[in-house]
């Protein structure tokens, strides 16, 4: 396999040796992250996508907002390709849509549904896809035109 970063490439060699790691070896994988989040991290502040819920009289629920989460360094990488992004359809305006790789340290705190936006675009935290002594990855979703993310 070919990595466009190495440290893509020292994060799959240390997923590989599966969920059982010495101290030693999470020690050098967090700091691995650490160096990527200095060299292509973002900071970043998500806006939770559920509210507090209370029930209402009669049955049902009301959501109300919440404050946005603590800012956090992510290091976001489109995974769509150049010039691959999608089109999706919204009253008649075409909109590109990407899907990023967001990866955290390993108490970074994101859900499924999480968005933050810039001038470029929208995003929104999709799916878990790694959770283990060293980092959080998720995918996410980008809605708009431009990309402030390679």
């Amino acid at each position: 396999m070919r990595y466009a970063y190495p440290l893509c490439w020292l994060s799959f060699q240390i997923m590989a040796l599966g969920p059982v790691m010495d101290a030693g070896l999470v020690k050098a994988a967090r700091s691995a992250i650490e160096v990527l989040l200095k060299l292509k991290g973002t900071d970043i502040v998500l806006l939770p996508a559920k509210g507090t819920r209370t029930e209402q009289p009669g049955g049902g629920y009301k959501y109300a907002a919440t404050a946005p989460r603590v800012s956090q360094r992510f290091s976001v990488t489109d995974r769509t390709g150049r010039n691959s992004a999608k089109t999706t359809g919204e009253s008649d305006v075409t909109v590109l849509v990407r899907t990023l790789d967001v990866t955290g340290r390993y108490n970074a705190v994101a859900e499924i549904g999480d968005e933050w936006s810039d001038s470029e675009a929208r995003y929104r935290i999709d799916e878990l896809i790694i959770d283990n002594e060293y980092q959080k990855r998720w995918l996410a979703t980008q809605i708009g035109p431009g990309s402030n993310y390679g």
